[in-house]
Parts: C-alpha cells; sequence; structure tokens
C-alpha cells in the first residue's frame, strides 16, 4: 500500500516547534499518519483539568500506548490501557478503537504527546500538543468554550471547523449532538472523526448522544442502538454504560426516541475553570423515576458555586424552539427538569437538532423573566448535509429573542468573571467569521438579575483565512439575523 506522508495539527518540524495546519489541508486526502495506520485521533477532557483521553483508530493491532510530557524533546511519561474495541454493525466490522487516559496532569500546563512506538520513515515523531484547563476555580479572565451542534462533514463543516482552529483561545468545542451524520453507514463515522482530527487532536471534543447517533442496526437483526457512540467516544463517565432495556428495531434515527441508556456517555458532568457544564441525553427518559433524572438532581446540588460559579447545560433536542422543525419534541424534558435548571440557577442551556439558529430572552415556563430567567441557545446550525430549518412559527413566542435559519455558524462563550459572561454567535460566510448575535449574561447565583444589556453586533474577519479552492462557492441567503420585537413581559 503506498504510504501517504501526512502532517497532522501538530509535528515536529524543523524549527522545533507545532505547526497548525488548516482542515482544508488535512480533507484534501491526508488521513494516514506517516504510513502507522494511526488515524482519527481525538482528544476527550476528564472530570477536570488532571486527565486527558487520546483517542485513535488503527487498522490493525497494534499497540495501545502514548508517550508523552512537557517538553517536546522528552517524552518522559508513559501511559498505556486495554481499552481497545471493535463493534459489528451494518455487516461491517470497525477498525481497533483505542483510548488511553493520561492522568495526573498539571492544570494550564502544554503537554506534547506520541502515539504508539514506532517514528515515521524519516526518523521523526509525529508529535502532537494539548494544553490542559486551569485549576477548578482558578479565576481566568475572559475564559472561552466554543459550541457546535449538528456538525456534519460538509463543505460548510469545513467552513465551522477552519473558524475553529483559527481561534486560539476556546479550550474546547462542546458539541450538542449529531456529529457525524453517518445514518447507518459506518464508514461515514471513520472519515468524520478523520475531519474533526485537526481541531478534535489538539482541544477535547465533548458531545452527548443526538438523534443520529441512535442508528438502528435492521441489517442484521440485532437490536441495538447508539453503538458507534458508545464505542468511539470516551466522555468522563461517572460510571459504565447500563442498557437496561432491548433496543427495538425502527428507522435509522427516529427524530423522537426514548431509551434505557445510561451513564458511560450517555449523560456526564466536568468542571473547566469556573464553570460546570452538564451534558444529557435526549433519548433516555428523565421523569423523577429514571437514573438520569436522580443523577442530574444529585449533579446539580453538589456544584460549588463558589468554585464554578457558572453551570451549563447542554441537550441536543431543544426545549424553547419557535422553528416549525421538530417542535413539542422535548416536553417532557422540559416539564421534568426545567423546574430543577431554575431552582439551581443554571446560567443558559444549550441544544441543537434544529438546523438553524435561535436564542431565548431569560424565560422560565415560558414567561419572559428578565430577573431570574435561564437564556436558552438553539446551535444546531453548524452545517448539516441536511440543509437548512428556515420556516419559523407565527405569531412570534413572546420569549423568542433571534433567530436565523438560512445561515451555518457556531458559538463561543466567554466568561469574564464569576458575575458576567458573554454568548456569542457567528455565522460562516465567504470565509469570514462574522459576529451576528452577542449577548451578556449576568450571574443569577451571585444575587444579579440576568439581564445585563446587549452588546451590538459586529462584523469581525479572521487572519490569514484562505477557505481554498475545493470549496463549493457559498449559495446560501446573506439576510441578517432576525430580531424578534417581542414585548418585555417582565415576571413578578
Amino acid at each position: 500500500m503506498k504510504t501517504i506522508a501526512v502532517l497532522s495539527c501538530a509535528i515536529l518540524a524543523l524549527s522545533g516547534q507545532p505547526r497548525a495546519v488548516n482542515a482544508q489541508e488535512y480533507v484534501a486526502g491526508m488521513f494516514s499518519d506517516f504510513g502507522m495506520g494511526i488515524q482519527q485521533v481525538h482528544l476527550a477532557q476528564g472530570k477536570d483539568y488532571s486527565t486527558m483521553v487520546v483517542s485513535w483508530l488503527t487498522a490493525y493491532e497494534a499497540p495501545t500506548i502514548v508517550r508523552y510530557g512537557t517538553k517536546l524533546r522528552k517524552l518522559d511519561m508513559t501511559a498505556t490501557s486495554t481499552d481497545v474495541v471493535q463493534y459489528t454493525a451494518f455487516n461491517t466490522t470497525s477498525g481497533y478503537i483505542h483510548h488511553v487516559p493520561l492522568r495526573d496532569l498539571k492544570p494550564s500546563t502544554t503537554y506534547y504527546y506520541l502515539i504508539g512506538e514506532t517514528t515515521n520513515q524519516d526518523g521523526s515523531a509525529s508529535i502532537r500538543y494539548f494544553t490542559t484547563l486551569p485549576k477548578v476555580g482558578k479565576r481566568i479572565k475572559n475564559f472561552q468554550l466554543a459550541v457546535a451542534a449538528d456538525i456534519g462533514q460538509s463543505n460548510d463543516s469545513l467552513l465551522t471547523i477552519d473558524h475553529l482552529l483559527q481561534d486560539p483561545d476556546p479550550a474546547m468545542l462542546l458539541l450538542a449532538g449529531d456529529t457525524s451524520y453517518a445514518d447507518c453507514d459506518p464508514q461515514r463515522w471513520d472519515t468524520f472523526f478523520n475531519f474533526m482530527q485537526p481541531f478534535a487532536e489538539q482541544r477535547p471534543m465533548m458531545t452527548l448522544a443526538g438523534n443520529h447517533e441512535i442508528e438502528f442496526d435492521n441489517t442484521t437483526g440485532v437490536a441495538t442502538a447508539f453503538q458507534a457512540y458508545i464505542n468511539r467516544y470516551r466522555m468522563p463517565e461517572v460510571r459504565p454504560t447500563e442498557i437496561n432495556c432491548p433496543f427495538q428495531p425502527t428507522t435509522c434515527y427516529p427524530s423522537v426516541y426514548t431509551s434505557c441508556y445510561d451513564y458511560g456517555n450517555s449523560y456526564y458532568s466536568f468542571d473547566a475553570a469556573t464553570v460546570h457544564v452538564i451534558m444529557l441525553n435526549s433519548y433516555t427518559s428523565i421523569d423523577e423515576s429514571t437514573p438520569q433524572y436522580n443523577w442530574l438532581v444529585k449533579d446539580l446540588a453538589s456544584v460549588n458555586r463558589r468554585k464554578t460559579p457558572w453551570v451549563v447545560v447542554m441537550t441536543h433536542s431543544p426545549m424553547y424552539n419557535s422553528n416549525q422543525a421538530h417542535q413539542n419534541e422535548s416536553l417532557a424534558m422540559q416539564a421534568a427538569i426545567e423546574p430543577l435548571l431554575m431552582r439551581y440557577k443554571v446560567n443558559i442551556v444549550i441544544a441543537g437538532h434544529v438546523h438553524a439558529y435561535e436564542r431565548t430572552y431569560p424565560v422560565y415556563q415560558n414567561v419572559v423573566d428578565y430577573k431570574d430567567g435561564i437564556t436558552y441557545i438553539v446551535a444546531g446550525a453548524a452545517a448539516s448535509r441536511w440543509g437548512h430549518a428556515s420556516k419559523y412559527i407565527s405569531p412570534i413566542p413572546s420569549w423568542s429573542a433571534v433567530r436565523n435559519g438560512t445561515q451555518y455558524g457556531h458559538g463561543k462563550m466567554t466568561f469574564h468573571n464569576d458575575r458576567r459572561m458573554t454568548w456569542a454567535w457567528y455565522r460562516n460566510l465567504d470565509g469570514e467569521k462574522i459576529l451576528r448575535d452577542e449577548i451578556k449574561i449576568c450571574n443569577t447565583a451571585k444575587g444579579l438579575p440576568v439581564s445585563c444589556g446587549k452588546i451590538n453586533a459586529k462584523r469581525t474577519k479572521l487572519s490569514k483565512f484562505n477557505p481554498g479552492r475545493a470549496l463549493a462557492p457559498d449559495l446560501h441567503s446573506t439576510e441578517p439575523v432576525e430580531a424578534t420585537t417581542a414585548t418585555k413581559a417582565v415576571k413578578a
């Protein structure tokens, strides 16, 4: 087999410094790591800064080992693992998926790492790097997290990835489900992780289960679901995966579905500096009798708001959505957990599923509440191959502040201090990252009213960005974002 020499996002260059590789350069066909068969490299954050999981795939059995260290030319630590999995779905057996946790890491530290034990054909080593999170509770001015959902593998997805790569500030990417859009084609899981590798090998990619991760395997008659999602990701689990009811074969990716898939990658939480992030599963039951609900109650009650004053919750299916697509699919979840989110003063709730962007005013039980309400975001416009969800219900609900169903983009949270954060949404257009919506949010857990002023949107460009010739021309609408004019209905 012809060996393809590929420079991944971080390489050992002649200067001895890592070099960033544009996603366009990577997707052009460079998928294998110097002929060693290592591909699909991606990182997952542990419960805090002290653990990072390195995952990759090989076509054949190979050592599950990572050499790493804080000096580029001195990888003096070694981590091994027995967590090597293969799975069969749709009459196809995956490659060997390796997961190695690196533990006892120092906060705010850059680590260099080498997968496997073999050097490249020229004797050099394909060395990657990542930087750990700050210590939990550490006050970092303008700490940032990137947000996307329904990302897929399109030319528009490539723009989103390039924008993320060109922005060095977000510590990680939070993905609110519907990642690969494999849709029962197992090879698309492989292309997705190669597609994401330029970002995911240097910054964690934290995800949750969307409906396109369900994938019922009707080709073999085996009643299973979430199989690729369970095997390919390693989120910071509460305890090992439990599946307590049989999956019944139906369509490949049902929009509404309930299962008994608990723990593992299904729902979990972690701490990032002063932020506590909670990932929930919209496709596993969450009424008061369920494990997910009881775990959520305990998790919210355990948050130390002195150390992590901010609480972010993510789901796939949105609880507030004025798009015609996927209306009323999360009523059960909303009824069960919205009072909990309000009681524990959650700051922002982010979802995907709807291929559009929407932001609410602070709201509780469909009533705008500028004092104590929660801001809800639909961020499902990362670039799904299924296109835009451009039709909205009328009249506009009183809680809907901004919505855009014609442009792709991604979001970013900036935590300025314990009291104030900013949510921003950027659209992808003509090789530029254009700010279309930005809002300040104050922390109700600190006794402040949630609404503390809107920031004017502005147009910003990425430095030295070139979308590349292989991208299709932008054919999407360039109409401005729609800011709704709902009447303020302040709850007493």
